[in-house]
């Protein structure tokens, strides 16, 4: 573990109050599976794949046992994950990905990555992750701040409104059809 432990990188970009919450959820983490996950912040833009690789390679390169390294490179708009091979498969990182930091990406290659958004992207994802993976375990984190109730209640909402769209696209279509007829 670095000086602000799972944090590694550039993590003077990040809010003091963010490296408590991730060293809380990391240590029980780590306490509770065995997992150590980290989260890897590269502030510089880099001038190719390969100079992003070799950070992160040099930034994990002393990492042992079973870790999880969730990769942020705001400049150069990049997220990647590291991980041991004991961990390949354990969590379905595309899906995790996909849920919980894609809605807060910048939706232009011209958009900033603010430090408002890097501390919303870092923090969710750093954070559904560890719980996923706690879940692998069959381990309830404490300490996370996810609210499993309000995630349920967001999931039925968005099944619903997606069933009401359905349902009125098939309605506009039976309509269509029955006044063609006519």
């Amino acid at each position: 573990m670095s000086a602000h432990g799972f944090l590694l990188g550039d993590v003077s970009s990040l809010d003091p109050k963010m490296l408590g919450v991730v060293d809380k959820i990391g240590s029980e983490l780590l306490q509770k599976t065995g997992i150590s996950l980290y989260l890897l912040i590269k502030d510089s833009k880099s001038v190719d794949r390969i100079q992003r690789q070799d950070f992160a390679r040099e930034q994990t390169a002393l990492l042992k046992g079973s870790y999880f390294v969730i990769f942020i490179a705001p400049q150069d708009h990049k997220i990647d994950f590291l991980m041991s091979g004991d961990l390949q498969g354990v969590v379905k990182v595309d899906a995790l990905y996909q849920d919980f930091m894609v809605p807060f990406l910048p939706v232009k290659k011209s958009d900033v990555m603010d430090k408002q958004r890097l501390l919303a992207i870092a923090l969710n994802g750093y954070a559904h992750f560890a719980d996923a993976f706690a879940s692998a375990r069959g381990v309830v984190l404490e300490g996370n701040i996810i609210n499993k109730h309000e995630e349920f209640l967001a999931g039925i909402s968005a099944f619903v409104m997606k069933l009401m769209l359905i349902s009125l696209v098939v309605l506009m279509i039976f309509v269509y059809y029955k006044a063609r007829k006519k």
